[in-house]
């Protein structure tokens, strides 16, 4: 089996090259208790897909709960931090009216309402209420003005006011008429 060296230092054998220590008399023999374990029934061992399957599941959760709960909450603190909490909204829009007007606009009590303050004339402010009819509608909104001409015969310099009431799909519109607004298309 092994051969004797002449070398002073013989070379290590490796292990798949070594003699077998175990006789042939000391054969394996199960125990006892391994014979009694045998007899149960085997678990199944999960594949790989049941980590990723509850992983796809947590990931459509977490969607969904930012989809109807982060985002509109984060939408409502811009809202918040942007207009107040009276959803004031105010911008200088030249509409023709002797000069640079000042607007405030806000949704209460189901109608949106437009104060026109001209330039260098407080006192000849305008308000303008637009109702949306809505019943039992206590949201909070934020209502924006977007000039444009949508008049049948626009005068140029007196753009329309598109009033955007946010949460509605139909905007009312204020026709120009060179010294005011109207509801009604001329």
């Amino acid at each position: 089996m092994i051969e004797k060296s002449t070398y002073p230092n013989p070379p290590v054998l490796r292990r798949s090259r070594r003699p077998d220590v175990q006789s042939a008399t000391q054969k394996y023999q199960p125990d006892a208790h391994e014979a009694q374990t045998a007899s149960l029934p085997r678990q199944k061992r999960h594949s790989w897909s049941v980590p990723l399957g509850m992983g796809m599941l947590l990931m459509i959760l977490l969607y969904l709960v930012g989809i109807t709960l982060v985002l509109p909450w984060t939408t409502s603190q811009l809202d918040h931090w942007q207009s107040g909490e009276g959803r004031l909204t105010q911008c200088d829009l030249n509409v023709g009216h002797h000069g640079t007007s000042h607007f405030l606009a806000e949704y209460w009590h189901q109608q949106a309402i437009v104060i026109e303050i001209p330039q260098g004339n407080p006192s000849g402010a305008k308000t303008y209420a637009l109702p949306i009819l809505v019943a039992g509608d206590t949201l909070q909104r934020t209502v924006t003005l977007k000039p444009l001409y949508l008049s049948r015969q626009p005068r140029p310099g007196n753009p329309d006011l598109v009033v955007q009431v946010e949460g509605f799909a139909v905007s009312p519109v204020l026709y120009n008429t060179g010294d005011g607004f109207t509801t009604e298309a001329g």
